[in-house]
C-alpha cells in the first residue's frame, strides 16, 4: 500500500491539473467567440456548428450530413445598364455677386437738370409768422389754375392760394369752415367754378365751394358738405373727370368689418352715386384715383400695408350709375420682379399723359437694398395702357421706402419729386428728377423740415410746394 504521504502528493497533483483544464477551456471558448461571423446561427472553425437554441442548425446538422452547396453569386444582367457613377460633391457656391447698383454717390446720380426753377416763400399779409401746408397728395389743378390750401402755424383760419396761369394772377382767399368734420389728410381738386375737398379720419368729409369774383380777387362760398363711411374709414384720393363730375375715394381699415373701398361720384347736376367695392385689402392702404386718358374709365390704384401688390379697380361713369368693370388684386406685383412695389407700404402718385393716352404711376419699388442705416428702394415709374399693358422704368436713386412722391406729366415729359437717402441714412433733401427723351436729370430744391412731410405737386405742370428746414413753406416752379 502506498504510504499516506504518497496519497497526499497524488491528490495535490490532481487538484493542480483541474484549474489548468478550466483555464484552457475558457481560452478556447474566447477564441471561438472572437471569430468573424460567429453568433447565433453562425459557424466556427473545425466544422463544429453553433445552432440557434430554438431553430436548430443553419449550415448543416449534427448527424454528419454534408452542408448544402452554396448558391453562386448572381451575375449582372448584360442588358441592364450599370449603376451610374456617384456624383461628385457639388462645388461650393461662390460668394454672392456684389449689387451691380450700389448706393449712388454724387458722381453717379443723374446729372443736374438744365431747367430753371424759381423758388420763393409763400407769404400772406393777413398772416403774421409762419404757415403750414395742409394738402397731401396733389395740388388742385385744371387747365389754367393751381390751388393750395394752407393755414397759419399758430392759427385756425384756413386759406386758399389760387394761381391763374393764363391771367398771370396769384390770390389768397380765406376758406369758409362750417366747423364740422376734420381737415386731416386733405385732398383738393377743381371742377369749373367749384373747389372740392376730401378730408377726415372717419367718417370722411367732402366739401364743395363756389369760386366767384375775378382771377385777381376771387371769392369762396361753401355750397355743400357730405360725410361718408364710418369711424373705420380713411381718406383715399379725389379727382375731377372730363365730364365735370368729381370722384372721392376712401377705404376701410378693417377694424369694424370687411376691407374695401368707398366711391362717391358727384355729378355737376348735383346728383350723387355711392358704391362700395370689395376685393382689395385696404389696411393702411395708399390709394390714388385718376381718369384714364385712353378710354375715359376711372382707375383706383391701391397698395395695402405689407401686401407687396398694387391692386386696380376700374369703374365707368354712366348717366345714372357708377359701374364696376373689374377688380384686380395683383395688377402690379411680384410677377414684375424688381418693378413690383416695395413689400412694406410704398407711396403712390399718379398723373395722366394725354399725349400717349396712358396713366403714369410712381411708387417705391421692390428693387431695394439693406444697409446699416436702414432699407431703401428705387422709385419705379409705370406707364399703364387702357388695355392693361404696363411698361416700367426705374429712377436709379435710393429713397426711403415710405416717403411721399410727387408726379407731374406734360407732353411726354415727367417730373418725379423724391427724397434721396444720404450715406448717413438721412432723407431730408428734396429733389426733382426730370425724365425727357429717355434721360433722367435732377434738381435739388432744398432741405426739408421733416423727411416724411407731404410736398404736394401739380400733376399738370412742374410745381412743388414744400416746407423747408427753416420752417418756410416754399412754392417752386420750373419755367
Amino acid at each position: 500500500m502506498p504510504s499516506q504521504r504518497a496519497t497526499w502528493a497524488a491528490n495535490l497533483a490532481a487538484l493542480a491539473i483541474v484549474p489548468l483544464v478550466v483555464v484552457l477551456v475558457m481560452i478556447l471558448s474566447t477564441v471561438a467567440d472572437a471569430k468573424p461571423g460567429n453568433g447565433n446561427g453562425g459557424r466556427v472553425s473545425g466544422g463544429i456548428e453553433k445552432c440557434h437554441p430554438r431553430h436548430g442548425c443553419i449550415d448543416g446538422d449534427t448527424n454528419g450530413n454534408p452542408e448544402p452547396t452554396p448558391e453562386p453569386e448572381p451575375t449582372a444582367d448584360p442588358t441592364t445598364e450599370p449603376d451610374p457613377a456617384p456624383e461628385p460633391d457639388p462645388a461650393p457656391e461662390p460668394d454672392p455677386t456684389p449689387d451691380p447698383t450700389p448706393y449712388p454717390t454724387d458722381e453717379t446720380d443723374p446729372p443736374p437738370s438744365t431747367g430753371t426753377w424759381s423758388d420763393a416763400s409763400i407769404t400772406n399779409t393777413a398772416i403774421s409768422g409762419s404757415i403750414d401746408n395742409l394738402v397731401e397728395g396733389r395740388l388742385g389743378s385744371d387747365a389754367t389754375r393751381t390751388v393750395l390750401v394752407y393755414k397759419p402755424t399758430w392759427g385756425r383760419d384756413m386759406w386758399v392760394r389760387l394761381v391763374d396761369h393764363v391771367a398771370g394772377a396769384t390770390a389768397d382767399v380765406k376758406l369758409p369752415d362750417d366747423g364740422h368734420g376734420s381737415w386731416q389728410a386733405l385732398r383738393v381738386t377743381i371742377a369749373g367754378d367749384r373747389l372740392w375737398t376730401l378730408s377726415g379720419v372717419g367718417p370722411v368729409t367732402v366739401r364743395q365751394f363756389r369760386i366767384g369774383g375775378s382771377a385777381a380777387s376771387p371769392t369762396l362760398s361753401q355750397v355743400d358738405t357730405k360725410w361718408y363711411g364710418s369711424f373705420d374709414s380713411r381718406v383715399g384720393d379725389l379727382t375731377t373727370l372730363d365730364s365735370g363730375s368729381v370722384v372721392a375715394v376712401w377705404h376701410q381699415q378693417g377694424a369694424s368689418g370687411l376691407h374695401g373701398h368707398g366711391v362717391a361720384l358727384h355729378r355737376s347736376n348735383g346728383s350723387v352715386t355711392v358704391r362700395e367695392v370689395t376685393g382689395l385689402g385696404t389696411m393702411a392702404s395708399k390709394d390714388v384715383v385718376a381718369q384714364h386718358p385712353g378710354d375715359g374709365t376711372i382707375w383706383i390704384l391701391s397698395n395695402a400695408d405689407s401686401s407687396g401688390t398694387i391692386g386696380r379697380i376700374r369703374l365707368a361713369e354712366r348717366t345714372s350709375s357708377l359701374d364696376v368693370l373689374s377688380v384686380d388684386h395683383g395688377f402690379i406685383g411680384s410677377q414684375h420682379d424688381g418693378f413690383g412695389p416695395d413689400p412694406e407700404n410704398p407711396r403712390l402718385a399718379v398723373a395722366a399723359d394725354s399725349s400717349s393716352g396712358e396713366l403714369v404711376l410712381a411708387y417705391q419699388s421692390a428693387t431695394r437694398q439693406w444697409s446699416s442705416s436702414g432699407i431703401r428702394s428705387y422709385p419705379a415709374v409705370a406707364r399703364l395702357a387702357a388695355g392693361g399693358g404696363v411698361t416700367f422704368r426705374h429712377l436709379p436713386v435710393w429713397v426711403e421706402r415710405v416717403t411721399p412722391l410727387g408726379l407731374t406729366v406734360r407732353s411726354g415729359e415727367l417730373w418725379l419729386s423724391h427724397r434721396p437717402i444720404s450715406s448717413s441714412g438721412a432723407f431730408d433733401r428734396l429733389e426733382v428728377a426730370h425724365l425727357r427723351d429717355g434721360t433722367w436729370s435732377t434738381t435739388t430744391l432744398g432741405s426739408l423740415a421733416d423727411g416724411y412731410e407731404a410736398a404736394p405737386v401739380d400733376p399738370r405742370r412742374p410745381i412743388v410746394v414744400y416746407e423747408r428746414s427753416d420752417a418756410y413753406v416754399r412754392w417752386a416752379a420750373q419755367s
